[in-house]
């Protein structure tokens, strides 16, 4: 039996497009203010000398502009994208927040539910009681390779362990984006941000080869 965690017609299950790799969908983090370009325009004096003028624009870009996938490893492995991780944190969905103790807000969705997204083969966040009986390792991985290890115990219908897109409504800086495991579950040595995986790590008797849902 599968225990649903549905509660809003926003959040019906979808296929989701996946991939057996991370992906960031951006070829570099972006900038939090401005960058600059360089150019340089040829002059023809009247001596006919070639001169070149070095002219520099400034771009703004922000973290908002650009696209990034989550990948979601287990029975199954799963690619959430942007788009539909901002759907799930829909009043009513799967949304929570925390607030630090410097008073920003943090918006995402807790460690647990996008967990239980791959524990099955069902095209649903949902969490599989049989599966989550056993126990099994939850890792979180950073886009420099970096963990952060988790039992199924700890996370479990834990709401203060999010993983989180926004603070105080923005995208998150550069040395965090696109996403950072916040919250008042868990300490310094578990934070994590950059996040590109998360991984879970099932006992035998669970894990059988990693289907890919197309």
């Amino acid at each position: 039996m599968v225990t649903s965690i549905l509660n809003a017609v926003s959040c019906s299950p979808k296929n989701i497009p996946s991939t057996t790799s991370a992906i960031l969908e951006t070829s570099a983090v972006p900038n939090t203010s401005t960058y600059s370009t360089s150019s340089t325009i040829p002059i023809t004096t009247t001596s006919s000398t070639t001169l070149t003028i070095a002219t520099t624009q400034t771009l703004s870009t922000t973290a908002s502009n650009l696209t990034w996938s989550l990948n979601l490893v287990g029975v199954v492995t799963r690619v959430v994208d942007r788009s539909l991780f901002t759907e799930g944190t829909a009043p009513g969905c799967h949304g929570a927040t925390w607030k630090d103790a410097e008073g920003q807000v943090w918006s995402g969705i807790p460690l647990w539910l996008l967990a239980g997204y791959v524990d099955n083969k069902n095209n649903a966040m949902e969490i599989d009681p049989a599966v989550w009986s056993q126990g099994f390792e939850v890792q979180v991985v950073s886009a420099n390779g970096t963990t952060a290890d988790f039992t199924s115990a700890q996370i479990y219908n834990n709401d203060n362990m999010i993983v989180a897109y926004q603070v105080n409504g923005q995208s998150l800086p550069v040395t965090q984006w696109p996403l950072a495991l916040v919250g008042a579950a868990f300490d310094q040595q578990h934070e994590i941000s950059q996040i590109t995986e998360i991984k879970l790590i099932l006992p035998s008797t669970t894990m059988t080869t990693s289907t890919t849902v197309q």
